[in-house]
C-alpha cells in the first residue's frame, strides 16, 4: 500500500495530471500512468502487465469513480487506495468478497521520513529516498526531442519505485496519457532486466512503435552490452544515471548507433 499511494502521488504532483493509478504487485509498480482521464489512466496502468496485475494493490490520486470501479468490478485485486470513493463507486466495489478499501490523503513531497530495516543484531535507520531526477544532461550528439523530453520526469519516477536493477520503457499517449508500457525489476542482471524482461513485455503491445519510447535504466552502463541491445530492438531515446568509468564508450556506442541520451546523475538504488 505504502508503494502504491507514494508512487501514485509522486507521479501526479510532479507531472501536472488530474489523475495517477499505480498497480502494485510485491513493493513493484507493474503499472503506473496519469492522465487527465481517471478511467483512461487506470485501463493503462492495468495493461502495463496484466497478468502481475492480478492480486495487486491499486493506489489512486483522485476520488474513485463509477466507471474505475465497473472497470474492477470482475478483476481481483487485493487493494485499492483512495482519497475518496463515489457512492456508486463504493457500492460497486463493496460486492466484491474480501476487497479492502482505503482512504488515503494527499502526499506531501517534502515531508521527512525515516525508513527503519531490522538487520541481525541491528537496526538500520536512513532516510527515505526523496530525490527527483530534474538535471538531464545531453551527452550524445543525437538530442531529445521535445516530446521525449516530456517524458524525463515520468519516466524516472517510474523507474525509482522499481527495485533495482530496475528499468523500463515509457510513452505518451495520443491523449497525452503517460504510461509505463513495460518494465524490468529486481534483477541481479541488468542486460536480463532488459533483454528478458522489457523487451518481451514490450513486444506483447503489439500496435506499439519503439520509436515513441523514452527506456530509463536506475542503474549505470558499465559497458556498452546495454546499448546493443537496445539498439538491437530500435531504442532511439534512453535516460540513466551515468557515473562508470566507461560513460565515453557507451556515449560513443550511443553515437554509433544514433541513439539520445541523458543522464540524471542520480540513482536510486532501491532495495
Amino acid at each position: 500500500m505504502d508503494a502504491a499511494w507514494k508512487s501514485s502521488w509522486e507521479v501526479k504532483l510532479l507531472n501536472n495530471l488530474d489523475h495517477s493509478v499505480s498497480v502494485v504487485k510485491h513493493n513493484n509498480p507493474c503499472g503506473l500512468a496519469a492522465s487527465n482521464d481517471q478511467l483512461e489512466a487506470l485501463n493503462y496502468a492495468w495493461i502495463g502487465d496484466p497478468v502481475s496485475a492480478f492480486g495487486s494493490i491499486l493506489g489512486f490520486t483522485s476520488e474513485v469513480n463509477k466507471s474505475s470501479a465497473e472497470f474492477l468490478s470482475d478483476k481481483f485485486v487485493e487493494v485499492i487506495l483512495a482519497p475518496s470513493f463515489s457512492t456508486e463507486a463504493f457500492e460497486i466495489l463493496s460486492k466484491k468478497k474480501n476487497l479492502r478499501l482505503i482512504k488515503a490523503t494527499a502526499r506531501d513531497l517534502n515531508a521527512k521520513e525515516s525508513v527503519f530495516r531490522s538487520i541481525c543484531g541491528g537496526l538500520l535507520v536512513t532516510e527515505e529516498d526523496q530525490k527527483y531526477d530534474t538535471e538531464f544532461i545531453a551527452k550524445t550528439k543525437q538530442s531529445l526531442p521535445e516530446e521525449m523530453k516530456s517524458l524525463r520526469s515520468f519516466a524516472s519516477t517510474c523507474g525509482k519505485y522499481l527495485k533495482s536493477n530496475g528499468i523500463c520503457l515509457v510513452q505518451k499517449t495520443s491523449s497525452n496519457t503517460l504510461w509505463m508500457v513495460a518494465a524490468g525489476m529486481g534483477q541481479p542482471n541488468r542486460l536480463e532486466a532488459l533483454e528478458r524482461l522489457v523487451v518481451p513485455r514490450f513486444k506483447d503491445k503489439q500496435e506499439l512503435d519503439m520509436n515513441h519510447s523514452l527506456l530509463y535504466s536506475d542503474a549505470f552502463f558499465p559497458f556498452k552490452d546495454s546499448i546493443e541491445i537496445a539498439n538491437s530492438v530500435g531504442v532511439k531515446y534512453i535516460l540513466q544515471p551515468g557515473g562508470s568509468i566507461r560513460d565515453e564508450e557507451v556515449i560513443q556506442a550511443c553515437d554509433e548507433f544514433g541513439i539520445a541520451m541523458e543522464f540524471t546523475g542520480t540513482r536510486h538504488f532501491r532495495h
